[in-house]
């Protein structure tokens, strides 16, 4: 029975449908469709209801009753995940070089160039290296300085050479330089992560304290008072990027504190990761740490690990690098890990762009000259001087090619050895290279690239202005490579 509320409602719910058939009347017009015709009538019947004050069943939700409760709408079939032959359908493959393409983060996992390894089997070409870090470090008690150019690995050994020195109990704390960070700002961080374990018993608390009291600006010689505390371990501070400390004071307080530290027989060990002037810079100020210090030069790796590099990272990404593809990396990267990775790394997003099952050399040139690209919009004005240095004669191009072989393989030019490789020409690539060098470290007669990537690149500048791929490089010369065609790029058409 209808309430005294819905029967008084009744005149107005009338006078509305009248309105509303009025209304739908004028609209009966659109609906073109048979489909759409035909239910109008079932429109109205529900409308007239709700004006009458019919309400509708409330929606239940389906009960659980051991099986499923959702009941199938006779008007739609269940969709079926079959074929007309009652196979499943798969679900659609992804379109080749995109981001949901697995090929694609598997080649970015094996050749990944960004971030230092951290597992010795892709530490390749770095075993020797490796010993002679642990015989300084941890049977002799050395500080050690690993020097390279930026790219060589220095950082990869240090975090292979970390997780073996925790292994034998060793404590290690890992801390990158800030460049205008003064001695205290420096080696403060590394305190906090000093544990318990490496205090006396009983002492934890009063070390906190002497910590925290600290004067802000302290010098060598409190910090080594306070370490003087540790008893029972081997703690080993890692000091990434020091090449980034330009400051003479702070490089003196650092030698000092290194020359303390092993006098005083306290456990602690600095490690110092920079390039090749870190070495003078620490023993200049202190040339008496000589007896307590180790230098480990990271250069470039052999041939025959390069190839090892781009074998096992072929394999573990499952495309086959053929041997001119080999030849060409090999050659243009100069034994330069960072170089070896990049290169693969292009390649093989080319080689899985395209659907190709394995890199061959014109899919490697491709990918190298994109690698190159990426580099040219982060240092566009080295690479606008590259780009009008390539169309220089002969004999010039030839002396470019030897000052970028020489700095890309030994991180620095010797200009008194380029002269009797290159001859004249040497002082007119030397000249024409200037505004890319800068003194190696204040050495007379030495001069390094201002980016320490730079000459790999400059390598390959001149191999694609070349305009011939060659299947074997002769050993002063690079490969030439030739650049399929494309639109127009940075820096102008090369000639």
């Amino acid at each position: 029975m209808r309430s005294y509320f819905d029967r008084a409602l009744a005149p107005l719910r009338r006078q509305m449908l009248v309105h509303f058939g009025i209304t739908v009347g004028n609209y009966v017009h659109m609906f073109s469709e048979e489909r759409s015709l035909a239910r109008i009538p079932e429109i109205f019947g529900q409308m007239f209801r709700w004006l009458e004050g019919d309400r509708p069943d409330p929606v239940r939700i389906p009960q659980w009753h051991g099986e499923s409760s959702v009941r199938e709408s006779p008007a739609m079939p269940p969709v079926s995940a079959a074929g007309q032959n009652g196979t499943a359908i798969p679900p659609p493959l992804p379109k080749p070089g995109t981001a949901a393409d697995p090929r694609r983060s598997a080649v970015l996992s094996a050749f990944n160039a960004t971030r230092p390894v951290d597992r010795r089997k892709d530490l390749h070409g770095r075993d020797d290296k490796l010993e002679l870090l642990f015989d300084a470090v941890l049977d002799r008690d050395h500080h050690a300085v690993i020097h390279g150019a930026r790219g060589s690995g220095k950082t990869s050994l240090v975090r292979v050479f970390s997780d073996y020195a925790d292994q034998c109990g060793a404590v290690m704390v890992y801390m990158a330089c800030e460049e205008r960070s003064s001695f205290a700002e420096l080696l403060r961080p590394y305190l906090k992560f000093i544990p318990p374990s490496c205090v006396p018993m009983g002492e934890e608390q009063a070390f906190q304290d002497e910590v925290a009291a600290l004067e802000e600006d302290f010098g060598p010689r409190a910090l080594v008072q306070l370490l003087s505390r540790l008893h029972d371990c081997q703690l080993i501070l890692i000091l990434d990027e020091f090449d980034r400390v330009t400051n003479r004071a702070v490089q003196s307080e650092v030698a000092t504190f290194m020359k303390l530290l092993s006098d005083a027989l306290v456990p602690v060990q600095l490690a110092i990761v920079g390039i090749a002037r870190s070495v003078t810079d620490v023993i200049s100020c202190h040339p008496s740490l000589r007896r307590h210090l180790s230098a480990i030069p990271i250069g470039r790796i052999a041939a025959e690990d390069v190839r090892t590099l781009i074998d096992q990272g072929a394999q573990s990404c499952g495309l086959a690098f053929d041997e001119d593809s080999r030849s060409l990396i090999s050659s243009l990267s100069c034994g330069s890990p960072y170089h070896i990775r990049l290169f693969c790394n292009y390649a093989g997003l080319k080689a899985v762009k395209s659907d190709a099952q394995g890199v061959d050399a014109t899919i490697a040139i491709a990918g190298i000259l994109d690698a190159t690209d990426n580099w040219a919009r982060l240092n566009e004005e080295d690479h606008s001087l590259f780009i009008r240095l390539v169309r220089a004669d002969q004999p010039v191009r030839d002396a470019l090619a030897a000052v970028a072989r020489m700095a890309a393989q030994e991180d620095a030019i010797d200009i008194a050895r380029l002269e009797r490789q290159a001859g004249e020409a040497a002082g007119d690539a030397l000249h024409l290279l200037a505004d890319a060098l800068m003194p190696d470290g204040g050495e007379e007669g030495r001069l390094t690239f201002k980016d320490s990537i730079a000459p790999q690149f400059l390598l390959v500048l001149l191999a694609e202005a070349d305009a011939a791929l060659q299947s074997r490089p002769e050993a002063t010369r690079p490969l030439a490579l030739s650049r399929p065609h494309q639109g127009p790029r940075m820096g102008g058409a090369v000639a």
